[in-house]
C-alpha cells in the first residue's frame, strides 16, 4: 500500500458502492490523496475513517453524527457516543416489547372469539376506555384532528 489503494479496492474491501465513497469524501468524512492523473488514493487514515464509518452506520448513526465524532474523537467522546446509542437501543427494545404485548393480546382476543358459538348473542364486558363525542359532521379524516383539539 505504498501509494494507497484505489476506490475499486476500497469498494471490494468495505462493500460500499463508489458513489458512497465519493459522498463520504464530498461531506468531509474522508480525504483521499490524488494521483497526478486525478485518481483517488486512499491511505491508512482513510481506511481508519472507513472502519469507523462502517461500524457507526451499522449502529444506525447518521453521517452528521459520524462527522462530529471523527472531528472530536476521544476516549470520552467514544464512551458518550456508545452510552447514547445503548439508551436508544433500550428505548427501541421497550417499544418492540410493547408492540409484542399488543400483538399477543390481539391474537388472544381473536383466538378467544373463535371459540364462541356462532349464531348466539352473548354479553361481553370490556375494560373502561375513553370515548369522545363529536357534535359536528366529519367530512374527511383530517377534520378529526381539528375537532379533537
Amino acid at each position: 500500500m505504498k501509494n494507497g489503494i484505489t476506490i475499486h479496492q476500497i469498494c471490494q474491501l468495505y462493500h460500499f458502492g463508489p458513489d458512497s465513497i465519493r459522498y463520504y469524501e464530498k461531506i468531509g468524512l474522508i480525504h483521499p490523496q490524488r494521483d497526478p492523473n486525478g485518481y483517488r488514493r486512499y491511505g491508512i487514515q482513510e481506511l481508519y475513517h472507513l472502519n469507523v464509518i462502517r461500524d457507526l452506520l451499522a449502529l444506525g448513526f447518521t453521517t452528521n453524527q459520524i462527522r462530529s465524532y471523527l472531528d472530536h474523537r476521544s476516549v470520552q467522546s467514544t464512551l458518550q457516543l456508545l452510552d447514547e446509542e445503548e439508551k436508544n437501543i433500550e428505548n427501541q427494545i421497550a417499544m418492540l416489547r410493547h408492540k409484542q404485548h399488543l400483538v399477543r393480546h390481539r391474537r388472544q382476543s381473536i383466538v378467544q372469539a373463535c371459540t364462541l358459538p356462532c349464531g348466539t348473542i352473548q354479553k361481553v364486558t370490556f375494560p373502561l376506555r375513553q370515548c369522545v363525542t363529536l357534535r359536528e359532521k366529519i367530512e374527511q379524516n383530517e377534520d378529526i384532528e381539528t375537532l379533537l383539539v
